[in-house]
């Protein structure tokens, strides 16, 4: 009898021993999973952490997203930075990328300020992910993430604001005259080059940049200047209409008298009209008059206005002076000499 019980015995602990088996079987990845997180929380360098993070991320990546929202900064960067590698990997059209990528951008909205911080980073990987169903949840990110005040939370959502699931190249603009430079170089880059559609940005106001104190903005300025099809002299020249220095700015008014090179000098002379130093709008009326009498020109009508409603009454004066001028002709200035 007790043999009889001890075989039973023994057989209902090989049945229990083949679930509990074939249950590990079944649920061997999710076991590894729980593994990975719980190493991954408990581990004391950022060696391990890494190390984990990946394991992690390779068997239930979705579990990562919740560890980016963690108030320890050193578990949130080592979540953030696995997903970002998994997320480099995911083929565009996976659909588990879109999944996590949805995850990911929800997290963003719903975290407090430190974990948008460190979440920042994954927005142009997470948008260029996500399906379309997604894009107004990616537009919403993207558009605090520019008023964040981490550089590099910027310079990710100034990446994430270019891409056409976004489209807001237009709230960049601000960017591009914040004291980090290199804020102003990811801004500039983005919406200074040429593009099929409409720019944010004239070219006249990207000259602005051609001064800017950091030589990597002035590089980035001229190569988007280039690309517009802006010439050498152009740049030169559209440089010093927007130089800080009024002198500077004077002395491009007598290169412009004489200037042969340029089909027509008079779009700049009247931008140099509105110039907040007087002196200098006084100058490119004198200049454009000067120029308009020798080749029996009408004044224009910006002459005009600086001569009727400038603010300054010298600027008003020089003005009507030059307008009323007689145009000159080869007698007045050259006395032809001829034989008997």
């Amino acid at each position: 009898m007790a043999r009889k019980w001890i075989r039973r015995g023994l057989g209902a602990g090989v049945l229990v021993a083949i679930g509990a088996a074939a249950w590990a079987g079944f649920n061997w990845n999710s076991l590894q999973s729980r593994y990975a997180a719980h190493r991954f929380q408990s581990a004391a360098t950022d060696e391990d952490r890494t190390r984990w993070a990946e394991s992690l991320a390779n068997r239930d990546d979705q579990a990562l997203v919740p560890f980016c929202m963690s108030a320890d900064a050193a578990v949130r960067s080592a979540a953030v930075a696995a997903l970002e590698r998994h997320l480099e990997a995911v083929p565009p059209t996976d659909a588990r990328g879109a999944e996590l990528a949805a995850q990911v951008l929800h997290a963003f909205i719903a975290a407090g300020e430190p974990q948008r911080e460190a979440l920042a980073v994954l927005l142009p990987l997470a948008i260029a992910r996500a399906g379309p169903v997604d894009a107004e949840k990616g537009r919403t990110a993207v558009a605090a993430a520019l008023k964040m005040p981490s550089a590099a939370a910027r310079v990710a959502a100034i990446r994430a604001a270019s891409l056409p699931q976004v489209a807001l190249r237009s709230e960049i603009l601000p960017l591009l005259s914040v004291p980090e430079a290199e804020v102003r170089r990811a801004a500039l880059f983005a919406v200074g080059p040429a593009i099929d559609g409409e720019p944010v940005i004239g070219d006249e106001d990207l000259f602005h940049w051609m001064h800017d104190p950091d030589a990597d903005v002035r590089t980035i300025c001229r190569a988007a200047l280039v690309s517009r099809g802006r010439t050498d002299a152009e740049i030169m020249l559209g440089s010093r209409l927007l130089d800080p220095d009024a002198n500077e700015r004077l002395r491009l008014l007598i290169d412009l008298r004489y200037e042969d090179e340029l089909p027509d000098v008079e779009p700049w002379l009247e931008r140099l009209s509105h110039d907040a130093d007087a002196g200098v709008r006084a100058g490119a009326a004198r200049v454009m008059m000067e120029i308009a009498a020798e080749r029996k020109l009408p004044a224009p009508a910006w002459v005009d206005r600086l001569a009727e409603t400038d603010p300054e009454p010298m600027v008003r004066r020089v003005a009507k002076y030059y307008r009323m001028q007689p145009a000159r002709t080869p007698d007045s200035e050259v006395r032809l000499v001829e034989g008997p």
